[in-house]
Parts: structure tokens; sequence; C-alpha cells
């Protein structure tokens, strides 16, 4: 996981998209976690702690993937994906449970869910060319 982290980090144009920035990124929160996993497991939270474990693995996947070239666009292409669907789905959740505590619908949130499908439609449509 090191090597694929490479710690001489440089900012390009890219910003946070850069592939060396998001392995950095993921490199740092399984180190996170690693620390995490034992005081979990000695508070008795074994669900908790085996769900860390595997975003550890999962981590270490999608490290494996950027550290690979050929595989790099298509990884980040997922992580994207992954990341749009995961966002979609807080705000079909937040929407739903406004409407159940007879809140008044949240025009912001009804805006972001909006946006979030257009990308969604884009993303789908640069996948099928």
């Amino acid at each position: 996981m090191l090597l694929a982290a490479n710690p001489r980090l440089v900012v390009t144009d890219k910003g946070t998209a850069d592939p060396s920035i998001i392995a950095a990124t993921l490199f740092c929160r399984s180190l996170t976690h690693f620390k995490t996993i034992p005081i979990l497991l000695k508070e008795g939270l074994i669900v908790e702690a085996r769900t860390i474990v595997r975003n550890c693995f999962e981590n270490a996947f999608w490290l494996a993937a950027l550290a690979e070239s050929d595989e790099r666009d298509e990884a980040l292409r997922r992580m994207g994906d992954a990341e749009l669907f995961t966002r979609h789905q807080i705000g079909q959740f937040a929407m739903q449970l406004r409407g159940e505590q007879g809140a008044e619908v949240n025009e912001a949130l009804r805006e972001a869910m909006r946006k979030f499908e257009e990308r969604k439609g884009r993303a789908g449509r640069r996948r099928r060319t």
C-alpha cells in the first residue's frame, strides 16, 4: 500500500482528483482504521470492527488498481460512480425521512438530487460510447 500511496505528492491541475492524492487519502484512511480496530474490539464492538476491516481490504484493492496504469482510469471512474451513488442514496433517504416527519420539502436538497441525477445520466452516456 505504501508504494501505491507515493509519498511525494505534487499538486497538479487535477487537484484532489489526482490519482496520487486519492491513493494517499486511501492510505491515510486505512492507517486510521488500523488504529481503530483494537479499540472497537476492546469495547466488544465486533460487527463495527469487522466493517472497518472490510473497508481496509476495499482500500487495498483500490490502491492496487490505482498502482496499475492500465487499470487506473477504470478504477477512478468506478470510484466516482460509487461516490455519486452513495450521495444519491443519502439524499433520497433524507428526503424520505423529511416526508415521514412532516417537514416541508428542502429545496436545496431537491436541487442537489436533481444535479446528481444529471451527473448520473452523463456518466452513463460516457460509458456507453
